[in-house]
């Protein structure tokens, strides 16, 4: 059966916390084997081993400018170029090596955010100082590939995007045919039904690159200043 941590089956109650070095039993301990687990370190951690702890190597070249990274579960790192260079990207392995995996849109300026199934996604990018476009694509890390999706109902440049509770992403902001042209509707994309929902009873505008929170009882907190 599924094993879990941190929240309550039946109430909104949630573990405030960090849970670090955790032993599974499948056993009820005694108490006095409870309170000696808690002063014996987890078997295997070691201070030294770089597998557990990283370290640190010689400055290297990327074969690219590192506008934007996303970090995925397999190891590997996603990073694009910026302006004119926007459609070059880079898969950097967990091995080290590179991958070349252009993308068909000039993915400068998008916003990203990964999805419950690994996947990254993409929204808007570069036509132009200020110019966005209203593509959105998926990158898949496993097959290192870009799947356009449905396109959004506004061209955006900087937008932000946020992954919600149940999967689906909130965009919001983003300029559209100039610096200070705010697509000032927010849209939800469906990753299960590849449909965007426009918000237009939340009509707002927004710097570009807005910070967006989730916050536990599901409202978002959109909290910052401008670009500069």
């Amino acid at each position: 059966n599924p094993l879990t941590f941190g929240k309550h089956a039946a109430f909104n109650h949630f573990f405030q916390g960090v849970i670090d070095d955790v032993r599974v039993y499948n056993r009820a301990l005694s108490p006095s084997e409870i309170q000696s687990d808690m002063n014996t370190p987890v078997s295997g951690s070691n201070p030294s081993d770089p597998s557990q702890v990283g370290q640190w190597a010689t400055p290297f070249s990327l074969p690219a400018k590192d506008i934007h990274m996303a970090l995925f579960r397999t190891g590997g790192v996603l990073f694009w170029d910026a302006f004119s260079l926007g459609h070059e990207a880079y898969m950097w392995n967990a091995d080290g090596s590179f991958t070349y995996v252009p993308s068909a849109d000039n993915v400068f300026c998008a916003g990203l955010t990964i999805l419950a199934d690994g996947n990254a996604l993409l929204v808007g990018g570069h036509a132009g100082g200020g110019v966005g476009i209203p593509d959105a694509n998926r990158f898949n890390p496993v097959t290192k590939s870009w799947i356009p999706v449905a396109s959004m109902s506004y061209a955006r440049w900087y937008p932000t995007a946020t992954s919600l509770p149940d999967g689906r992403v909130l965009v919001v902001s983003g300029s559209t045919t100039c610096y200070t042209c705010i697509a000032d509707i927010p849209e939800i994309y469906n990753p299960t039904t590849n449909t965007w929902t426009q918000l237009s009873g939340a009509q707002l505008s927004m710097p570009l690159y807005p910070h967006m929170y989730v916050l536990p009882d599901g409202r978002v907190l959109y909290a910052s200043s401008t670009e500069g």
